[in-house]
């Protein structure tokens, strides 16, 4: 079931035009950059989007310039993420599975907003990521306040279709924050 749903929310996102991304792109941010908790936060843990999630290296940049530090994940040999500090777009490099990582070393478990992608969420929090279980493991082991960025399209109606699936503390959609 899940395999079908994320073929399906994959094709919908892959048919949003340029400008559907960017309005909906924009109206994210500034929902993410109005929170209390986003703009004390110190330290965040962010995805690097690629084609057609929701963009985060303009999250990046603007986290930069507020002063904050910023992680992406890098997947470990023993198929673990952890956070690595990203001080400049100049720091990437490929890691394993072909996913854009940092080249520093350096980590931090004081991050306190922790942006998660995803292909669908619904009202309670839930989501469907990639398949990997990544976020699920890292959500886990890790405290954060998680907030997952979608757009509103990719809304499910019920996705507590497993245990090993953590939910998030907040959603950002487009048209709501939940």
């Amino acid at each position: 079931m899940k395999r079908e749903m994320r073929r399906y929310f994959k094709a919908l996102r892959d048919r949003i035009s340029e400008y559907e991304r960017e309005t909906w792109n924009e109206e994210i941010r500034k929902k993410l950059f109005n929170l209390d908790k986003f703009r004390n936060a110190s330290e965040i843990f962010t995805y690097l989007s690629k084609n057609d999630e929701v963009d985060t290296r303009k999250i990046i940049e603007k986290s930069w310039k507020m002063g904050k530090k910023v992680y992406i994940p890098k997947i470990t040999e023993d198929r673990k993420m952890i956070p690595v500090l990203l001080e400049s777009f100049n720091d990437l490099t490929y890691g394993l599975y072909d996913i854009e990582t940092s080249k520093n070393r350096k980590t931090s478990n004081k991050i306190e907003i922790s942006l998660v992608p995803g292909l669908s969420f619904d009202k309670n929090r839930h989501r469907i990521g990639y398949g990997g279980g990544f976020y699920d493991k890292f959500i886990k082991d890790n405290e954060s306040f998680y907030i997952g960025l979608f757009y509103d399209i990719s809304e499910s109606f019920n996705l507590n279709l497993d245990p090993l699936d953590e939910k998030l503390d907040m959603i950002i959609s487009d048209k709501k924050i939940i």
